[in-house]
């Protein structure tokens, strides 16, 4: 999380000037858009590397949606920290010092962005100054605000169709944001799921996956019912069984290594399991597949 929070200054690293497209709101369809209270928007792509460090304003008069669609990025703020990829959706209050930097290893950032005054965004996102989720209509928003930003000046009833598109499901994606408190506990089941995937071969316990995600074990079970409709360990075994078909299909490895593998006592033990998750013997499934 940031540090000496006052001492941050506006600044922007990145290798050359990046590109724009710019929504202008004054055409057909603009005031569609002015009316849910957005006041620009448009498209950017940024080469690598990039990195932008805002310090937080004293007074807010807007706020910021961000959809990422390239690239992935750090968000850091004075209270949380936040790993962003294409699809992840972002709202930032201007008040909120904050740090977006682009990973090693991508070429570009490419994002949809809207400048939305502060008081329409107090009211849709219930006064919180930072919500970060996945979006469940990203690419309908980008394809809509791209042709809204490409179409000739003679085609405004195509235009103002596709305002009508972006403030539709902008409106469906603000009904369907977690609170901060969801979006957390979202992001860090994220992250548990991939910390599995790197160790298969773990042997998981439910004390364990509670302490990855710093809560009680009795809290895990909640949330990984609520969230994903599975106890815990049923979580690990999907993600074994996953893996498991990705070695029966593309390896030649024995069914013993396998079961090493993804954490099972015996090639025995694993086939139990494999056939009772898919309904067919790992032979069967492997053979199928060679086909």
């Amino acid at each position: 999380m940031l540090k000496n929070i006052n001492k941050i200054t506006d600044s922007i690293t990145k290798s050359d000037i990046g590109r724009c497209r710019f929504m202008n709101l004054k055409l057909s369809g603009g005031e569609k858009l002015i009316n849910l209270g957005i006041q620009s928007g448009g498209i950017t792509e940024y080469p690598a590397p990039y990195k932008l460090m805002r310090n937080g304003f004293e007074k807010p008069y807007h706020a910021v949606i961000l959809l990422i669609t390239e690239g992935e990025l750090e968000l850091e703020t004075e209270h949380a920290d936040y790993e962003l990829s294409p699809g992840d959706f972002v709202y930032v209050a201007s008040h909120v010092a904050r740090r977006i930097e682009l990973k090693a290893g991508f070429e570009r950032y490419r994002e949809v962005y809207f400048l939305i005054d502060f008081e329409s965004g107090k009211d849709i996102f219930r006064h919180n100054d930072i919500v970060v989720h996945k979006s469940k209509f990203w690419q309908e928003i980008c394809n809509s605000v791209k042709a809204y930003t490409t179409e000739s000046e003679e085609k405004s009833a195509i235009r103002s169709l596709h305002a009508e598109l972006i403030v539709r499901y902008l409106r469906r994606e603000f009904a369907s944001i977690k609170s901060p408190v969801e979006s957390d506990y979202l992001q860090r089941l994220f992250k548990l799921r991939e910390k599995i995937r790197m160790n298969p071969g773990f042997q998981w316990k439910v004390n364990d996956l509670a302490k990855e995600m710093h809560v009680s074990s009795p809290h895990l079970f909640r949330l990984t019912e609520l969230y994903l409709q599975l106890k815990p360990m049923e979580l690990v075994t999907n993600i074994r069984m996953e893996k498991a078909k990705e070695l029966l299909s593309f390896t030649d490895h024995p069914l013993e290594t396998i079961a090493n593998e993804l954490g099972y006592a015996s090639a025995y033990s694993f086939s139990h399991v494999f056939n009772k998750k898919n309904g067919i013997r790992p032979g069967r499934y492997r053979r199928n597949s060679n086909k």
